[in-house]
């Protein structure tokens, strides 16, 4: 089911935010473009959107490097020529919507949840592990969401998944190195 947008209709409730990523790292999120409008669909655990808590699922992207933001090619474009420091302005999806986006969890449910994994280890947040049983490289993977985020393993790794909300991409990183998860299928 597509939601048709019409980003003029979000102007009222606008936010600032500037999203600091050192060296250039990548945000860690995908979107999706829904009419004119850009919507954060994925956060990866780990990620610098993660870290900071900034964006949430469901935000509408109305300018990144204070150009207008109505396609994910502008949302490219803009994170681009951002360097180590990208502002945009967000507008919140309105919490009747975000199903209609098939965002599984709500902003508030992913705070929760994220305020109970500060106090976390890293190991508590692994759902599972699971043994590779092929190669993978995402950049040959022409289905992948994002290959910029993908998780690049081999036939006998151990995968730690964190995230299982799509059914078709998880979120995991390689059992012996702890940091950002990546999107595997």
């Amino acid at each position: 089911m597509e939601v048709q947008y019409d980003q003029r209709q979000y102007y009222e409730e606008l936010h600032r935010v500037t999203v600091k990523r050192p060296g250039g790292e990548p945000l860690g999120l995908t979107v999706k473009a829904e009419g004119e409008c850009v919507v954060v669909s994925r956060i990866i655990d780990g990620g610098v959107i993660d870290r900071t808590g900034q964006l949430e699922l469901g935000d509408i992207v109305v300018e990144v490097a204070g150009r207008p933001c109505t396609s994910v090619d502008d949302l490219m474009h803009g994170v681009g020529v951002s360097g180590n420091s990208i502002t945009f302005l967000i507008k919140k999806t309105p919490p009747e919507d975000l199903k209609k986006l098939s965002i599984s969890q709500t902003p508030s449910l992913r705070k929760q949840m994220n305020q109970k994994a500060n106090g976390v280890n890293e190991e508590q947040k692994v759902l599972c592990y699971v043994k590779a049983l092929f190669n993978y490289d995402p950049k040959e993977d022409s289905l992948h969401p994002c290959a910029e985020i993908g998780l690049m393993f081999f036939q006998g790794d151990i995968l730690a998944i964190m995230n299982q909300d799509d059914p078709n991409w998880w979120q995991a990183r390689l059992a012996e190195c702890p940091g950002p998860a990546g999107i595997i299928p």
